[in-house]
């Protein structure tokens, strides 16, 4: 299997981020749960349940397949399976999974889309990492609901 960071095509490996990160977790959002209004964190967040309004850590936040999140959203980094319907800023890094659905734009240092992830929104992936000479301010590339394929 193949996923696809901005601009080249890098090979999946097996790893357990999941349990990793509901290890390390401070917050876990339940199926059955609804949470409305401003959410903040100090620590990892799962999110399997539903939120609406605003999220933010300077950690990572993990939205399972099941999930729904209608908020805008600022984390350290991200791994999304779910439905987002907001704008995504992360300071590093995000990986967007094949069953991810996400309405808004995102920004972030490095960005991973899985085959099959559906987007509809602006990406901008900022250059933090480049020589000063070499670095633009910033790159976008714009993708309109479409399917990401081979």
């Amino acid at each position: 299997m193949y996923n696809y960071t901005m601009f080249k095509k890098v090979k999946s490996t097996p790893h357990n981020n999941d349990i990793h990160a509901i290890e390390n977790s401070e917050t876990i959002i339940g199926h059955s749960v609804k949470v409305d209004g401003q959410f903040k964190s100090e620590g990892n967040i799962i999110i399997e349940g539903q939120v609406k309004g605003s999220i933010k850590s300077k950690h990572h936040l993990l939205i399972k397949e099941d999930a729904k999140v209608k908020a805008n959203i600022e984390v350290g980094s991200a791994e999304i399976s779910g439905e987002v319907i907001g704008n995504l800023k992360v300071s590093k890094e995000i990986k967007i999974n094949s069953t991810a659905k996400i309405f808004g734009n995102i920004e972030a240092d490095l960005i991973e889309i899985s085959i099959g992830a559906q987007i509809l929104g602006n990406l901008k992936m900022v250059l933090d990492n480049l020589p000063q000479d070499d670095k633009p301010e910033t790159m976008s590339l714009k993708i309109n609901k479409q399917r990401l394929k081979k």
